[in-house]
């Protein structure tokens, strides 16, 4: 019985280094996050990260982290910086060009369910942030099935080209914008006018440019334009 006692008591001493040394090892990476400065993470959900040139960002359950020095120091952009409500869904980076989308969860009448929380984009660098009302469609388009409502309608990823954004929405589908978040188009990989209630392949997930050709990832398969 004492030689229980005594190895519990040692299991207990063990959890206590390693959660000890595990704090430590967080302090001395210098997550110094936030204008701020505390040295503490803002979320320990990471949903993306793009690299761009020495610049790192990274999409967190709290908000947009920067950093250009290796880790060295970071910077974070939330809704008060201009960012839209809820985590970080998606980055795109090209040159000083930076867009964000936001996602939150809402209550609904079929339960609690996901929301677009918009759009955000900066083309200095992230010195200055505009923001932009998740996508959505006319309740009287009449061209295909409209997407009315954020619920269920989140940017997942961003793709930029020289000329266009786009964005892979679910429920919105895939989308591109000519003028800088402006207008959106709704666009189809199959052709066939937009329904993501009828159509797998119209519910977007993914999307990437290569620089020569556009790839999406959706429900129905993975797609190709050149």
């Amino acid at each position: 019985m004492k030689r229980l006692f005594f190895s519990i008591i040692l299991v207990i001493i063990m959890l206590l280094f390693v959660a000890v040394g595990d704090s430590q090892i967080l302090m001395k990476k210098g997550f110094q996050l936030g204008n701020s400065g505390a040295p503490e993470l803002p979320s320990n959900s990471i949903n993306d990260i793009v690299v761009s040139g020495n610049n790192v960002w990274v999409g967190t359950g709290k908000g947009l982290m920067f950093t250009s020095d290796n880790g060295e120091t970071w910077k974070t952009y939330t809704q008060k910086d201009g960012l839209g409500k809820g985590s970080v869904s998606a980055i795109a980076v090209k040159n000083d060009t930076i867009w964000v989308a936001t996602a939150f969860d809402t209550m609904t009448n079929s339960g609690r369910l996901d929301a677009g929380g918009g759009l955000s984009y900066s083309v200095d660098g992230g010195q200055t942030w505009h923001w932009i009302p998740q996508p959505v469609d006319s309740k009287y388009e009449t061209r295909y099935k409209p997407t009315t409502t954020n619920v269920q309608n989140l940017t997942y990823d961003i793709a930029l080209t020289d000329s266009a954004v786009w964005i892979a929405s679910f429920g919105g589908g895939l989308r591109k914008s000519t003028d800088m978040g402006k207008t959106w188009e709704v666009v189809t990989v199959d052709g066939y006018p937009f329904d993501a209630l009828g159509h797998l392949t119209h519910r977007a997930f993914s999307v990437i440019f290569d620089g020569e050709a556009l790839w999406v990832g959706t429900a129905g398969g993975i797609h190709k334009s050149t």
